[in-house]
């Protein structure tokens, strides 16, 4: 991959181009080709996730690497090194990049290619629960996600980490991910205090949510 100056540059150049159309839907910026132009046709998001493959194992070219000083803070910052990325279409085409290689690592990554980031706290935040409802009964909960995803709560993957926070698995197990405020302000309509703990009940299903130490794993 290119230096980690020329990735951002190529990256931000894609951002760029989609300011005017807030990126579609899905709030993220279509990802730019390695000549820093924007392709002409849209692509869907699986589409871009499956044309370039991660192999940790590939053998790079003399003087290039897929290590990078990017990172995300606990917080859903986006950083270069010291310099924090505050261009809102390229924080939120990062956030939409996340994947994780077959050792383990968090990278970025698009249709044209791949890297290594660092990721403080949980990769994905819930930014919204939306609660479908039958009279006074939940019948499901769809979450909203920084990635800008929404798909549905796996109810028993919800666990409270030592912060107070809670998590939850996304992106079918393979990731976890952290109720913001807003969110777990919401999931609370289907919350129920007993002198045991709080449960919580979906579409006539009750789970409580066990503490652990590390809600990440």
């Amino acid at each position: 991959m290119h230096a980690p100056g020329r990735a951002l540059h190529t990256a931000r150049v894609g951002a760029r181009a989609e300011s005017g159309s807030a990126a579609g839907a899905s709030g993220s910026a279509r990802p730019a080709t390695c000549e820093g132009r924007v392709r002409s046709t849209p692509r869907t998001r699986a589409d871009t996730l499956c044309r370039v493959q991660i192999d940790p194992n590939e053998v790079l070219p003399p003087g290039r690497s897929r290590e990078t000083q990017i990172r995300r803070d606990a917080r859903g910052r986006w950083w270069n090194g010291a310099d924090e990325i505050t261009h809102v279409l390229l924080a939120r085409a990062f956030d939409s990049w996340i994947e994780r290689t077959e050792d383990g690592r968090y990278c970025l990554k698009n249709d044209i290619n791949w890297a290594y980031v660092t990721i403080e706290g949980a990769p994905i935040d819930v930014r919204a629960c939306k609660l479908a409802r039958v009279g006074d009964t939940i019948t499901s909960c769809m979450l909203v996600l920084s990635d800008g995803r929404e798909e549905p709560l796996a109810l028993r993957t919800l666990r409270e980490g030592g912060d107070g926070a809670l998590y939850c698995t996304v992106r079918n197990g393979t990731m976890p991910a952290r109720f913001d405020t807003h969110a777990s302000m919401q999931l609370a309509d289907a919350m129920l205090e007993t002198d045991d703990g709080a449960s919580i009940t979906i579409g006539g299903e009750t789970f409580m949510p066990p503490r652990v130490d590390d809600p990440l794993a």
